[in-house]
């Protein structure tokens, strides 16, 4: 399904000019909308943020042939804190909700990262492009903390996951006064006004 909606709906591809510098993919999976981008953008850079395991090496050898993209093995959120996926035993392909941990002593544990720590990585360049597939964790990052990135995306593909993930995202773009939206399948898109 995944691939379906990636490279035969596109549903991820909203036609960036000029070239972008920097592309966030937020919810990598397998890594196909990482593909997807570096095929049409070969000197972006493009960081691909997947917190399953077995996701990450699938990812990892479906982008080996794109130097332009950086894999981090996490999953993004409001603050730094440790993570655990939610539901370890779910079978639906892309469906791995993450919560923070009960406790770090557990193995399948791992740090957060914030869309804040991921701008400091890239010494201050603007996000051309940040795509966010993230199981319902758009509720966090759209509730706490987005002032301090939020300026600094040019263009915002996101799924939503139930009606109070679209509504905070929503209300929290409505607030900044700066972007307009459409929608393309289950994606909505906001792309910032001059």
């Amino acid at each position: 399904m995944a691939l379906r909606h990636v490279f035969e709906e596109r549903d991820c591809d909203v036609g960036l000019a000029p070239e972008p510098g920097l592309i966030i993919d937020g919810g990598a999976n397998v890594g196909f909308a990482s593909v997807l981008f570096a095929n049409k953008y070969p000197r972006t850079r493009i960081l691909a943020v997947e917190p399953h395991r077995d996701n990450t090496v699938i990812m990892g050898l479906n982008c080996h042939n794109y130097p332009n993209v950086q894999l981090i093995t996490s999953a993004i959120w409001s603050s730094d804190t440790y993570l655990e996926i939610a539901n370890p035993d779910c079978r639906i392909h892309g469906g791995f909700r993450v919560q923070e941990a009960s406790s770090i002593e557990n193995p399948n544990t791992f740090p957060s990262i914030t869309l804040t720590e991921l701008l400091h990585q890239t010494n201050g360049q603007d996000v051309d492009l940040l795509k966010l597939d993230i199981e319902g964790a758009e509720e966090e990052i759209f509730s706490r903390g987005y002032r301090d990135w939020i300026d600094r995306i040019r263009t915002l593909v996101i799924e939503s996951h139930g009606e109070s993930g679209e509504r905070i995202v929503r209300k929290t773009i409505a607030e900044t006064g700066r972007f307009r939206c459409s929608q393309r399948g289950e994606k909505l898109i906001f792309q910032r006004e001059a």
